[in-house]
């Protein structure tokens, strides 16, 4: 039998170009620099991905949240081991993955030598994501985001969240899970593989990447007064006693807006009326 541990490991590299933080140049020479001693070979997709990785035996994505779902979308299937170092405005996806926020030198190790595992995946109307779906407010929030800032990284995204709350209104939504079925007003939905979002609001904080489930979090029509005074809760994830916050775990769920409604998939803006939902339970293998 052919050995496939004697020959020399081959990664597939993609940086985005425009993630958020970092300079690209300086992560692709230190991880040139780390693969180098280990004598491990790799080819670099900055700007372009490749139709196939059947040549390799490793995939490195260097970026946020975003950039890990343009290659997953782009690939569909990946059987080779996926690695991630963050280099994007979020990283919640890495966050959950490696169950902290690392350094860079930590991530090339454990590209290099971390366990495999695999881990779940979703869908939402036939488009694969990693961390989660956000409806309502968060995906207004990605919209506003879309248009700019004259700020930068988390402090963007932290004025974009506190303006709309005062201006958002909550949206009429028809909505059936695996074994449950309601309407009404709702502020938002987030729909979680991962625990956190929107860097670092642990909206989820009990959701697992390799449970084969969905965590589904609602907030429904509120005071203003009552978003202010919760914020804080939601951002670190104690808000299991607030009063309009549920949750519910399920495998699939299906949303009806009677209009468009905003929406983001691992922090990529869309819109729509229906959105189909479920589990892709085991999709991936990461390095962890």
């Amino acid at each position: 039998m052919l050995r496939t541990e004697n020959f020399p490991r081959n990664f597939a590299i993609y940086g985005n170009p425009t993630a958020g933080t970092g300079n690209m140049r300086t992560l692709l020479q230190k991880v040139s620099s780390a693969f180098g001693k280990q004598g491990i070979l790799y080819t670099v997709f900055d700007n372009e991905l490749p139709p196939s990785l059947s040549t390799f035996t490793d995939l490195l994505v260097i970026g946020g949240d975003g950039t890990l779902n343009h290659v997953a979308n782009h690939f569909g299937e990946i059987i080779i081991p996926i690695s991630l170092i963050s280099a994007g405005t979020g990283n919640d996806f890495a966050f959950s993955l490696h169950g902290a926020r690392l350094g860079i030198d930590e991530q090339i190790r454990i590209a290099i030598e971390g366990k495999v595992r695999w881990l779940d995946a979703g869908m939402c109307n036939n488009r694969i994501f990693l961390n989660g779906v956000g409806l309502g407010f968060d995906g207004k929030v990605v919209k506003n985001m879309r248009r700019g800032s004259w700020l930068s990284g988390h402090l963007a995204y932290y004025t974009k969240v506190f303006l709309l709350l005062f201006s958002y209104k909550e949206r009429y939504l028809t909505i059936n899970t695996d074994n449950a079925a309601f309407n009404g007003y709702f502020f938002m939905i987030t729909i979680a593989n991962g625990s956190s979002y929107g860097g670092g609001f642990r909206i989820a904080p009990d959701a697992n990447l390799a449970d084969a489930m969905l965590d589904v979090i609602l907030i429904r029509e509120t005071s203003l007064w009552d978003r202010l005074f919760n914020l804080h809760k939601v951002r670190t994830g104690r808000h299991e006693n607030v009063p309009f916050i549920s949750s519910v775990r399920t495998r699939g769920i299906r949303i009806e807006s009677p209009a468009p409604l905003d929406m983001h998939l691992d922090g990529e803006y869309g819109k729509g009326r229906e959105f189909n939902i479920m589990v892709a339970p085991c999709k991936y293998r990461f390095r962890s």
